[in-house]
Order: C-alpha cells, then structure tokens, then sequence
C-alpha cells in the first residue's frame, strides 16, 4: 500500500511542475521498523517510539483534540493518548 500510495505521490508531484519536490522516505521508515504491524510489535502500540508513520498522540491543526481524547476522534481508542 505504501510503494502504491507513493507511486501516485511522485507522479502528482512530477506533474505539479520543476519547483516541487517528492522526497521518498519509505528507506528511512523501513529502517526504523517504524510501520504499523512491525513483527515482534503488539498492535495497537501508538505510543511506541519508532513509529514514524502517524502517532495517534498527534493532534493536527484543525483536530478537536477534546474529541479524540475522549475516543471519539475516529478510531482513536480511548485510553492510548
């Protein structure tokens, strides 16, 4: 899912033009075991420190952090952040 996700990236981003750049992180993430659902990883373990793809602990702007704090943040589970 991530080479395919990144395959549509690179090619928005090559049609975008020569000032905007697609930079491919997946080596790094690979290199951290930094996924969701590494081996020898009991999942959902949002607080683990390699995680690199999305901590759940993470609030973007725009987030009710209210919300997500009380597990109604859409699949958020209660009790992880």
């Amino acid at each position: 899912m991530v080479r395919a996700v990144n395959a549509i990236l690179f090619k928005a981003v090559r049609d975008s033009g020569p000032n905007i750049r697609f930079v491919d992180c997946d080596a790094e993430v690979t290199k951290v075991r930094g996924r969701y659902c590494e081996s020898r990883v009991l999942e959902p373990a949002p607080n683990r420190a390699d995680l690199v793809f999305y901590e759940w602990n993470t609030v973007d702007m725009g987030e009710n952090r209210t919300a997500l704090l009380n597990g109604t943040g859409g699949g958020v589970p209660k009790g992880f952040v």
